[in-house]
């Protein structure tokens, strides 16, 4: 690939909330998560994960709480889905999987 992929509008709420469904994570956790995942190929602005996290935290879908980092020793805000993040977890995953099938029938041959 020439260049990374450009997350899709929404997208990134979907890969937070399913980095923190594994275990609590803090951002930097969530970061690597995803660059473990995406590689070079998913363009992630730090930034825009903060964002995201803030977002998604007022809507009530992940809770933070302040402990230690086992990496560092330092203060770290960990993020975990509550209740609510696993149904909307549960929910964006198969709108994300229907969009995918569409997708591949549209530009399939023939």
């Amino acid at each position: 690939m020439d260049r990374p992929l450009k997350l899709v509008q929404g997208s990134l709420a979907l890969l937070i909330l399913r980095a923190v469904s594994q275990r609590p994570l803090h951002g930097y956790g969530i970061m690597a998560w995803i660059r473990a995942i995406g590689g070079e190929e998913l363009e992630l602005e730090e930034g825009a994960l903060y964002h995201a996290l803030h977002r998604l935290d007022r809507k009530a879908l992940i809770k933070g709480e302040w402990r230690r980092s086992p990496d560092t020793g330092r203060k770290a805000k960990f993020y975990s889905l509550t209740k609510k993040g696993v149904e909307q977890l549960a929910e964006e995953t198969a709108q994300w999987e229907g969009y995918i099938r569409l997708l591949q029938r549209v530009m399939a041959p023939g």
